[in-house]
């Protein structure tokens, strides 16, 4: 570890020259300033930590949870007509259409850690679909219908056009956004522990500087329209009682 290194812990903002050591072998610097940091948001962090998944970064295997969503859904259509049609109007069409079968030990193929490029390239596109179609079924208070980490993800990196290519700063800002997460999931559980709040409202303004200094580099037009997103978001998010 190059000790001349640091950066703000991803958790709590403290300055820290301990980074993730997996995902440093990806070659992506990744801080959490201790183990406990690290450990409270490692359920999500660590379906994508590592080389081969953290950077660029690589979307997980579908999940038990995933898989259920389609075979709970099969034929119930989207709630509304958009121009993603073409993928099709119910979980069953969409999936003959894309893996030639609605049969779950097809879709469950997608369960394993060993895809080949193919599959793999699919897990964007079965995701999406999920997506779209949730989107389009809101629930009765407008929130967007919510599930695991993962999927709740694809639809912000959907939002934010960052679902398919995850190359160069689309790396760092989908971690970035995927802790933060984790910690507005912790602060909502504990809604007394003033620290976890603390955390998330904190995991926030890093993530929109985060894309003011480093996104915006690269993308300008990108970064901009992103912030107008997390503007947006935050205001439904009063709201509804959310944020």
């Amino acid at each position: 570890m190059d000790s001349q290194i640091t950066g703000e812990c991803l958790v709590c903002g403290k300055e820290t020259k301990n980074r993730c050591s997996s995902c440093y072998k990806a070659g992506i610097d990744l801080f959490f300033c201790s183990p406990e940091h690290q450990k409270l948001v490692w359920s999500a962090h660590k379906l994508v930590c590592g080389p081969g998944k953290a950077n660029p970064w690589a979307w997980p295997p579908l999940d038990k949870e995933e898989v259920a969503w389609f075979m709970d859904n099969l034929d119930v259509e989207r709630g509304i007509i958009s121009n993603e049609d073409s993928l099709g109007r119910t979980p069953r069409a969409f999936l003959i259409q894309w893996l030639g079968s609605a049969d779950q030990a097809v879709l469950e193929a997608y369960m394993s850690p060993d895809l080949d490029d193919v599959r793999r390239d699919r897990l964007s596109t079965l995701r999406h679909f999920r997506t779209i179609h949730e989107n389009s079924r809101m629930t009765a208070g407008g929130a967007f219908l919510r599930d695991s980490y993962i999927s709740g993800l694809t639809r912000m990196a959907s939002l934010w056009d960052v679902l398919n290519d995850t190359s160069g700063w689309r790396s760092g800002l989908l971690h970035r956004l995927l802790i933060t997460d984790v910690l507005f999931e912790r602060a909502q559980a504990a809604s007394t522990n003033p620290e976890l709040r603390g955390f998330y409202e904190g995991s926030v303004t890093r993530l929109r500087s985060y894309i003011r200094n480093i996104v915006a580099r690269s993308d300008p037009a990108h970064a901009k329209r992103i912030l107008s997103q997390m503007d947006l978001q935050r205001v439904l998010g009063r709201m509804l009682g959310m944020s």
